[in-house]
């Protein structure tokens, strides 16, 4: 789970808040998206991004289209442009989704107001959902197996599991440099 948003802008950090209602997840707060995070999600299945929205209603929980990313390179990301970079650069292949949390209270100072926590309570049950239901439980041999879940819709998806490192791609920045051609 990625958190993003300025705790010192009201419910911006909205999404900081509603990370830490969640529990048996790895967890990163950051005050904005960057490009560094595409490696550290290639090692996960799962990768869920939360962010403030400036929009009214519900939370949402949206996959990712890495497709759609296409602004330059800056020091601000979207999940978007972080799991496109993953896939290319680092062999990500798990899925990725956006929680959308509806706020309205973008104003200097700590604290959320009370709509944006009633809207981190909502993000929290609606990302604990999908988590849930694609929690591996691990045996005392180190394997997987299947969390029982009654969602018919989230049968499908992959369950997030760290790779031990010796199972992970092969980081391209550590690689050797191939033989240079006489």
């Amino acid at each position: 789970m990625i958190a993003s948003g300025n705790t010192l802008r009201r419910d911006d950090g909205v999404a900081h808040y509603a990370l830490n209602l969640l529990d048996d997840v790895e967890k990163r707060a950051e005050l904005q998206l960057n490009p560094e995070l595409s490696e550290d999600i290639a090692a996960f299945d799962q990768v869920v991004f939360l962010d403030a929205d400036a929009t009214k209603g519900e939370p949402t929980l949206t996959p990712v289209d890495p497709v759609s990313a296409n602004s330059p390179l800056t020091h601000r990301s979207t999940a978007e442009e972080i799991v496109r970079l993953a896939r290319s650069l680092y062999g990500f292949s798990g899925t990725a989704w956006l929680c959308r949390i509806p706020v309205r209270d973008f104003g200097y100072g700590e604290g959320l107001s009370p709509e944006g926590r009633d809207a981190a309570h909502q993000a929290a049950k609606l990302v604990g959902k999908l988590t849930s239901v694609s929690r591996p439980t691990l045996s005392a041999l180190g394997r997987a197996s299947d969390t029982p879940h009654n969602s018919a819709a989230c049968e499908n998806n992959p369950r997030p599991v760290r790779l031990p490192a010796r199972d992970r791609p092969a980081n391209p920045k550590n690689s050797p440099s191939p033989p240079e051609s006489p």
